[in-house]
């Protein structure tokens, strides 16, 4: 089984209506109503799990933004993608994707058919093969595709500060990862270089978020050791399955290390 797995699910609306947000809470909705049908046991423990092994994209497809509200219409495609990242976790996707085609699925005000799974990465990938990865340049950029914040002491944080960023990185890995990191890795000498970032309101049920999207890029310092620029260049990858920072089980922070291919 693979340790690691991006899929993306595509589905398609039946009955137009209206989906809060990004349709992060949804989604997320919808993925334990499923997981309980499925294993109610495995469910009941991923549920009440302090970090949980997968991050879920926003819904995206076409549709008017109006009010905090995406605007679904009928007889069009949609999309989300829902990564995995331990053993488990992609045995239960795998699981529910044998049964997606022609679901019903009910997010917000719409109605809609689940239509295929596709595997993103096919056959997975192990934490072993993201850090043996040739290094990238000195120079890190990673691009913020959906809203993106840190939480501290009930303040969000909307900057991609390099211990923040990487520090979310380097937790989720640790906690997943059958290959440990340094758990004190420095990531206050990364130099901010350059950014362009935008922020945006994420509506919820009962609050809003604000996060920042866009890109941003990092520099390791001069004479900076080989061993620990591979793990943070191994941390740059797993970004585009872990996601960062606040709220990644629910269609925020979905990052990319820009040039990876």
């Amino acid at each position: 089984m693979a340790e690691i797995q991006k899929y993306l699910f595509t589905l398609t609306c039946r009955e137009a209506g209206a989906v809060r947000g990004l349709g992060g809470a949804e989604l997320h909705g919808l993925l334990f109503s499923l997981l309980q049908d499925l294993d109610p046991a495995e469910a009941t423990v991923l549920h009440e799990a302090p970090d949980k092994p997968f991050a879920l994209g926003p819904l995206t497809g076409p549709g008017r933004r109006e009010k905090g509200f995406l605007h679904c219409e009928s007889g069009t495609h949609y999309r989300f993608t829902l990564s995995c990242l331990d053993p488990s976790m992609t045995g239960l996707a795998d699981a529910l994707a044998g049964y997606w085609s022609g679901m019903a699925v009910r997010l917000g005000t719409a109605e809609f058919s689940g239509e295929a799974v596709e595997e993103v990465y096919p056959g997975g990938l192990t934490y072993q093969h993201l850090l043996e990865r040739p290094p990238l340049p000195r120079e890190i950029t990673l691009a913020f595709r959906s809203p993106t914040s840190f939480r501290q002491l009930g303040t969000q944080i909307v900057f991609p500060l390099p211990e923040r960023v990487f520090g979310s990185l380097l937790q989720r890995w640790n906690n997943f990862s059958p290959l440990q990191l340094h758990p004190d890795l420095d990531f206050s000498v990364l130099l901010v270089s350059r950014y362009e970032l935008q922020t945006s309101l994420v509506a919820f049920d009962r609050y809003s978020i604000v996060g920042f999207t866009g890109r941003c890029s990092y520099r390791l310092p001069p004479r900076f050791p080989d061993f620990l620029a591979f793990q943070i260049h191994a941390l740059a990858r797993y970004a585009a399955f872990a996601g960062v920072g606040y709220k990644v089980t629910m269609g925020l922070g979905q990052t990319e290390l820009v040039g990876e291919g």
